[in-house]
């Protein structure tokens, strides 16, 4: 089964990420958030890489997010690459 990608700001909603990816893993589901990128890798090819092989995005919407040049790469590549994208409005305005 393909995972889930989850795409989210750190100083905005980092601990919230963490309960969510917990909460699916504990549903059945295979997850990947920035966590599991091992330190001295290439982040970009890394993240990248992931959405390539991810079923679906959640992207967790906040103020930050909305201006964060990281999450709106990774939700810009997801719909590039046809992938489905589910917003999860945590804080702020839809985006």
């Amino acid at each position: 089964m393909a995972h889930v990608f989850i795409s989210y700001h750190k100083d905005s909603s980092k601990v919230y990420a963490n309960q969510l990816a917990d909460h699916l893993i504990a549903s059945g589901f295979d997850v990947w958030i920035d966590d599991l990128i091992e330190y001295g890798t290439n982040w970009e090819k890394v993240i990248f890489k992931a959405v390539d092989d991810c079923g679906a995005q959640i992207v967790i919407m906040t103020p930050g997010a909305y201006g964060s040049a990281w999450v709106q790469a990774e939700r810009l590549y997801a719909q590039k690459v046809n992938k489905p994208v589910f917003p999860v409005l945590f804080r702020g305005d839809i985006f």
